[in-house]
């Protein structure tokens, strides 16, 4: 049972194949390359709907082959929705939406996965060119197709190609033959990921394929697809990924419902953005003068038009109206006009770290209430899963003796390499996960809000984006239920406005789901503990620049973990607290280079030497190797 991931590879060389893929893909086409006018992939005139809703329209653009693409945009325009009518996922609403055929195609998804019981290495060498030419021989019943099988499978060549693929990707090799099912999350979507790299696709789409990696994976994906020497189309809030991997820009501009595609062909991405300012004045300024003049055109035939005198004149004028009317670009939507205001201003490069935001996303987190000096502390605690109810002889320990206190008012960065356990550990913080031994103290008026990196995906897909403000993600008495005026305020201003927040969670987008948890949050009643796992994944780069203002601007005590390196930064912790080799501890300091790099063993070690006697460290253990729970 191969791993059930929304990740797609089809070939297509014969007729007969055409006809299977056309039932399931269809309407996108798969035409040969003349019929493509030599592009692997090709929009004429599209218009994409989700639902009631028309996202996109009027989309004509050619993807040659070996042309790397990145599409860039907010949250819930369209940009996943565009790579799903691609690949034939979804049908267009008008137009033609065509790949070249006998193309094989890589298409990985965002969200849903599940797990099987393969193993990590089975599943990543299953889509093999050489693993798919011998099946096809073994259903012919070829003779020593079976042999070749099996050494396409265990040969030293596919060993060697996808050990390359699973260290890139953060995978220890005692990993190699853990079963998926297993992993986390997280950790599933890499499987699928190393599965696409390595079944050598020609075309290839990505959408977000750095969530849930960390410092050293997003390197080593972005070298990677920087040397890719297919067609790339990557939907990406990344911006060192779009800059590394990317030779042109594709943006979905305007707002859900009124989108359009802006191509910026031979632009890499430090380019776009100046180009993009610039395009965005121009589009401003034209259409403002044009609006002026034709004002200056119709004030003038209602003026004159019925006067003998001026009667040719004012049909004149009335011609020139007509035509001006009908050449008028369309009125640029308020991301357009807000980056023109900022390029007029000459503040383009003062959007921040993240990039150039294009609108004032902001949104506050309450004020925190009253908290001893000490919200939380922590004793020779053990954090871990049960395997089976309240048996401790079946418990997986992931972090041991882990001893230290959380100050009132601190912002802690939680760091360390993958699987390590960041994610356990936060939930032992936030109070959702008991501890399997030692001790877990918190102050008696502790109110701890807790966001997860997942926490989007567990939101009623039946409920409004409002009712999810008002409601939260979990049930509110009614005392604690704000206003409908009161959440549309906070929907609005975190991208959210007009018909967005009367749409059902289940057609928002990745990003609109976590602004939507995120107004919840901010209409929550105050906290003075908030855990954050991941808070920037899936948002816009406006949305992490709204998020770093309102934890920054918080008066409570944070913890925050992330492989985000910009966002991290930019929240100036005061403490930092490391997760690694089995344990926890805890420092007091800012962030330093050495916390972006992966702790080897022997790094490991030689920290909790220098900690030990602080009842700050223990041991060294196993991880939990990215199991569930691990980060």
């Amino acid at each position: 049972m191969g791993l059930v991931v929304k990740v797609a590879i089809f070939v297509l060389t014969t007729t007969e194949a055409l006809g299977v893929v056309r039932r399931s893909l269809a309407p996108t086409m798969r035409m040969s390359s003349s019929d493509t006018g030599g592009a692997d992939v090709l929009f004429e005139d599209v218009s994409i709907r989700r639902g009631p809703v028309e996202l996109l329209s009027g989309v004509t653009w050619k993807v040659m082959p070996r042309e790397r693409w990145g599409v860039a945009g907010e949250n819930g325009v369209g940009k996943s929705t565009l790579l799903k009518v691609a690949s034939g996922e979804l049908p267009s609403a008008s137009g033609r939406a065509l790949l070249r055929r006998g193309a094989r195609l890589g298409y990985l998804e965002q969200t849903a996965v599940s797990g099987s019981n393969a193993s990590v290495f089975e599943e990543v060498v299953s889509r093999m060119p050489e693993v798919h030419r011998a099946r096809e021989r073994l259903a012919k019943k070829e003779d020593g197709a079976e042999d070749d099988l099996e050494f396409a499978l265990t040969g030293h060549e596919t060993e060697a190609k996808a050990a390359k693929v699973l260290r890139g990707l953060g995978f220890r090799q005692d990993q190699f033959r853990a079963r998926c099912d297993e992993l986390s999350g997280g950790w599933q979507m890499r499987v699928a990921l190393a599965r696409l790299l390595l079944s050598e696709p020609e075309i290839c789409f990505l959408d977000e394929p750095s969530n849930h990696l960390d410092g050293a994976a997003r390197t080593w994906l972005a070298s990677t697809l920087a040397d890719f020497g297919g067609t790339l189309i990557l939907v990406s809030h990344d911006v060192t990924l779009l800059s590394a991997a990317c030779d042109n820009i594709a943006e979905v501009v305007g707002e859900a419902g009124r989108a359009s595609l802006e191509l910026y062909k031979g632009f890499r991405y430090d380019e776009y953005l100046s180009e993009r300012s610039a395009r965005a004045k121009r589009w401003v300024a034209t259409y403002e003068r044009q609006v002026v003049k034709a004002k200056e055109l119709e004030a003038f035939v209602d003026r004159f038009g019925a006067k003998a005198s001026k009667a040719a004149q004012a049909k004149d004028r009335a011609k020139k109206l007509e035509k001006l009317r009908n050449e008028m670009p369309s009125p640029p939507p308020k991301s357009v006009r807000d980056l023109a205001a900022a390029f007029n201003e000459e503040d383009e490069s003062d959007g921040g770290v993240l990039g150039p935001s294009s609108s004032k996303t902001r949104f506050e987190l309450p004020a925190a209430p009253k908290c001893g000096e000490i919200p939380v502390a922590f004793s020779n605690a053990a954090v871990g899963y049960y395997s089976s109810e309240n048996d401790a002889a079946l418990a997986t320990t992931i972090v041991r003796n882990a001893t230290f206190e959380i100050p009132r008012g601190a912002r802690v960065a939680v760091r360390g390499p993958n699987g390590v356990g960041k994610s356990t550990l936060g939930k032992a913080i936030a109070g959702v996960l008991p501890l399997l031994s030692g001790s877990r103290v918190a102050d008696e008026r502790l109110k701890v809000g807790y966001f997860t990196q997942d926490l989007s995906q567990e939101l009623d897909p039946a409920m409004t984006a409002l009712e999810v403000a008002t409601k939260g993600t979990t049930d509110r008495p009614e005392s604690e239920v704000p206003s409908p005026t009161k959440a549309r305020s906070v929907l609005g201003a975190l991208g959210l406005g007009q018909d967005a927040a009367l749409r059902k969670v289940g057609s928002l987008s990745g990003g609109q789901k976590a602004r939507a948890a995120l107004a919840s949050f901010a209409l929550a009643p105050g906290c003075n503990l908030y855990v954050f796992d991941e808070p920037s994944n899936h948002m816009s780069l406006d949305a992490c620049e709204a998020l770093l203002g309102a934890l920054k601007n918080y008066d409570g005590t944070l913890v925050v973990i992330s492989h985000d390196k910009t966002f991290l930064s930019r929240l100036d912790p005061t403490h930092v607290l490391t997760v690694a080799e089995g344990t926890a501890y805890l420092e007091d300091r800012g962030l330093q280079d050495h916390d972006w790099r992966t702790l080897s063993h022997a790094e490991g070690k030689k920290k909790k030497k220098k900690h030990r006697g602080k009842g700050q460290t223990t041991p060294t253990s196993d991880d939990d190797g990215g199991h569930r729970g691990g980060s």
